[in-house]
């Protein structure tokens, strides 16, 4: 996989599988694995959907990992927190991390969804949340945080069925 991601770089390793739950050690160990197989070819990300204390955990020592350039995190799973409880879960992520956060909007798997007026609270309260990747499909939200956001904050399309119409708003692919 790591050798993929070296020859193909989709930036990112992200692992889904809610069943799966790897030991901290083992985890860590497959992500500088991907981290040195694609030094060469592309930044490496690393995503970790797990509970709200876990992620921030892990998050913190995924920030000690040489060569990671950031750090892709969404909503925890299961618990659908409040638009005040997302706010403050990436806030303590952010605060734990010295590296570039993009937060990631799937409601679709979270069972919540990470409003516009959150996510301009973050990005204005939290310099290295530097991006979001959109997957709620809802135009008019994506919209609004293309065009409310600070400078410099990217909103990208996670969904290849919006792609184009995020791009004519303003957003990234």
């Amino acid at each position: 996989m790591a050798d993929l991601e070296r020859r193909q770089p989709a930036h990112s390793l992200r692992d889904d599988r809610r069943s799966l739950h790897p030991d901290d050690a083992e985890w860590l160990r497959v992500i500088q694995i991907t981290i040195e197989a694609a030094a060469a070819a592309s930044p490496s990300s690393a995503a970790a959907p797990i509970t709200p204390r876990r992620r921030v955990e892990r998050a913190t020592r995924l920030a000690k990992l040489k060569g990671l350039s950031g750090i892709l995190t969404a909503s925890p799973y299961y618990n659908k927190p409040s638009q005040e409880g997302q706010f403050q879960h990436f806030k303590a992520i952010a605060n734990a991390v010295p590296l570039p956060i993009l937060l990631y909007n799937i409601p679709g798997r979270t069972g919540v969804n990470i409003e516009p007026a959150t996510v301009l609270r973050l990005a204005n309260a939290c310099p290295n949340i530097v991006a979001i990747k959109e997957s709620s499909g809802n135009l008019a939200q994506i919209a609004e945080c293309i065009t409310q956001a600070r400078p410099g904050f990217r909103v990208y399309a996670g969904d290849d069925g919006v792609a184009l119409d995020v791009i004519e708003l303003g957003g990234s692919v």
